[in-house]
């Protein structure tokens, strides 16, 4: 790629003259990947990474994450990572929506002195579940941290009443699966981590 793309004005014209054409449907994943590999700085990448958030279905957000963010963000140039700033502000500018893709060991890859509980809200159940097991093992999973990730399921649920004494049918059935939507993400977290419990058990025994 011979144009300089350390620029946020050179940055600019490729993207809207290369790039955006292709948004957010028919980008192939390997120019991601040359991009990727291109001279992009901080700046530079994170333009591409809220530009490139047009891409709307998971499908295609999941390729724009594995060959254009983390295949950036895993290059071995110094400073290349871009963590010089607050767990909050890394996640926000390196991966904008695509944070959810990631695992929480990919953070810890991307950012070693990565600490989720202080972005807790911003995890996903999967990734919360990474955490807590990581916390775990590394000894330092105490009350507040425990309780910081529980209560972080429980904010979609201030205010919110289950409701069983409604007079009619509907009523009480969508009150009913209203309250249920909301429990789906700790359902994902326990999921998760019951998953990780058989996969830890199943090499202890092996």
């Amino acid at each position: 790629m011979s144009v300089l793309l350390n620029d946020l004005t050179n940055a600019r014209t490729y993207f809207n003259l290369k790039l955006n054409p292709y948004l957010p449907s028919s980008l192939p994943k390997e120019t991601l990947f040359c991009l990727s590999q291109s001279s992009l700085s901080c700046d530079t990448f994170q333009f591409f990474v809220r530009n490139f958030d047009t891409s709307t279905s998971p499908e295609r957000k999941k390729m724009v994450y594995q060959n254009f963010i983390k295949s950036f963000l895993t290059r071995n140039d110094i400073d290349v990572r871009c963590s010089n700033t607050s767990d909050q502000e890394w996640l926000l500018q390196n991966f904008h929506n695509f944070s959810t893709f990631a695992t929480y060991e990919d953070f810890l890859t991307l950012k070693p002195d990565f600490n989720g509980v202080n972005v807790v809200t911003q995890l996903t159940p999967e990734q919360r579940a990474e955490l807590t097991f990581n916390l775990l093992a590394s000894g330092t999973l105490n009350n507040d941290t425990a309780y910081a990730i529980f209560s972080s399921f429980l904010n979609d649920l201030q205010g919110v009443t289950l409701n069983l004494t409604i007079g009619n049918s509907d009523g009480l059935s969508k009150n009913l699966t209203d309250f249920l939507v909301l429990l789906k993400p700790f359902g994902r977290f326990v999921k998760s981590s019951v998953n990780k419990i058989i996969s830890f058990v199943s090499l202890e025994f092996r």
